[in-house]
């Protein structure tokens, strides 16, 4: 009976992290996700990346926003610098979080750092460079 519970649990801890990983990814993967809106200036393909509330920290100025207000907050910025390059210089985990470090051309050139906590965008900071 005992060998049937551990049999069981195992399946059922199996399935979730399936259905968990074929919803998300990992915090890598959607890192990379994240990375290919950033190269599109696309804050609509961001968007289902957002957590529900995010910090975004432009030039200093840094607050948090909603997701839905995050995606017009982001949608500005790339329609004023559409991408021209986007290089990852530094990626890894810090405080429990996946963080990428890239320089972003457009108009401007910025450094950009974004933070994933699980597999939600939760931080997003640019700043000229």
């Amino acid at each position: 009976m005992r060998h049937l519970y551990i049999i069981a649990l195992i399946t059922c801890l199996v399935s979730i992290a399936g259905t968990a990983r074929a919803q998300g990814g990992t915090s890598k993967e959607v890192a990379n996700a994240v990375s290919e809106c950033f190269l599109a200036s696309s804050a609509d393909r961001l968007a289902p990346h957002l957590s529900s509330s995010v910090e975004i920290n432009q030039d200093g100025a840094r607050k948090v926003y909603t997701a839905t207000q995050a995606k017009f907050v982001l949608k500005k910025f790339f329609t004023q610098n559409v991408c021209t390059s986007f290089h990852i210089k530094n990626e890894g985990y810090s405080a429990g979080m996946y963080y990428v470090r890239a320089d972003y051309r457009g108009n401007t050139s910025y450094w950009v750092s974004y933070f994933i906590k699980g597999t939600q965008l939760v931080k997003i900071k640019i700043e000229s460079q």
